[in-house]
């Protein structure tokens, strides 16, 4: 698998992007499952009915891009959204910012 690492001074793959206008990272939007049991007409997730869970491994790797993003400014806002939030218990969120702040003090 080939990853490409960002860089903000590297314009070789997308040249006409001004990276400069980007930033700073304000909201970080997370999809916490894809259940959702409220089957809304307007909704635009396909497979709603699958009881799919982030796993809490992920967590810490990707707040740890954000935190040492060029584009992290003061503070941001994370919005648990798409399924239906509520459907994962507690313990995961409180799983997840324990392992949020702890990637924060790595830092």
């Amino acid at each position: 698998m080939n990853t490409i690492q960002f860089n903000p001074t590297n314009t070789e793959l997308t040249p006409d992007i001004d990276y400069c206008k980007f930033g700073p990272i304000s909201l970080v939007v997370i999809q916490p499952t894809s259940f959702c049991n409220l089957d809304c007409d307007y909704c635009y997730l396909p497979h709603r009915q699958l009881k799919n869970r982030l796993s809490l491994d992920l967590i810490e790797p990707i707040f740890q891009r954000i935190y040492t993003s060029n584009f992290l400014g003061c503070d941001f806002t994370v919005c648990w959204h798409a399924g239906e939030p509520l459907a994962v218990p507690i313990s995961f969120y409180e799983s997840a910012f324990e392992i949020i702040n702890l990637a924060d003090k790595k830092i």
